[in-house]
């Protein structure tokens, strides 16, 4: 039996339906430290840096900050909300950001991002771009609340450099300087 064809929706005026995304700063439970440690293991596992055992437990430590210390850390979780059934819906990226001083000056903070990751599942489909996105407004939000100066990018994962640099320089951010591997 042949399938209709697929509805046109340039010229009906129709968009699919996007995927739904909910932002929120990690909550301290189990759930949300499995599933931001699972996303986490698998960005490692992309990296330069993959040949370092991965470690849970300082992994589990940056969660615990981020929920103590929510003025100086923020770990901000991307996710598809639960189905009506009750389902739960999946993280889908995070960033780590935390406020701090630039190390020479006496005042003013600045927040840096240490990571900003997409789950491989999403990367390079429209729905990934939209999460990156949004984790970015987030930072920034995050970034405008504890009165940061600035908000600076460690991009040091050796994933796709050009394309991450791309990516930033479309969301306003600036080069300042470089990361350098030997």
């Amino acid at each position: 039996m042949e399938r209709p064809p697929a509805p046109n929706t340039a010229s009906t005026g129709h968009r699919a339906a996007a995927p739904r995304l909910r932002l929120r700063l990690a909550r301290n439970d189990e759930s949300d430290f499995r599933a931001a440690l699972a996303l986490a293991r698998g960005f490692h596992e992309r990296t330069i840096f993959r040949d370092s055992p991965f470690s849970e437990a300082k992994a589990r430590r940056l969660l615990e900050r981020s929920v103590a210390q929510r003025e100086r850390y923020g770990l901000i979780l991307a996710e598809r909300p639960g189905r009506a059934d009750g389902a739960a819906g999946g993280l889908v990226g995070f960033a780590y950001v935390q406020a701090g001083g630039y190390f020479l000056a006496e005042r003013g903070l600045l927040a840096t991002v240490l990571t900003l990751n997409v789950t491989e599942a999403v990367t390079g489909t429209p729905f990934g771009g939209r999460v990156a996105l949004k984790l970015v407004a987030a930072v920034r939000q995050w970034a405008r609340e504890r009165a940061c100066r600035h908000v600076l990018v460690h991009a040091t994962s050796g994933i796709e450099p050009a394309r991450t640099d791309r990516f930033f320089r479309r969301c306003g951010f600036n080069v300042v300087g470089g990361n350098y591997v030997y």
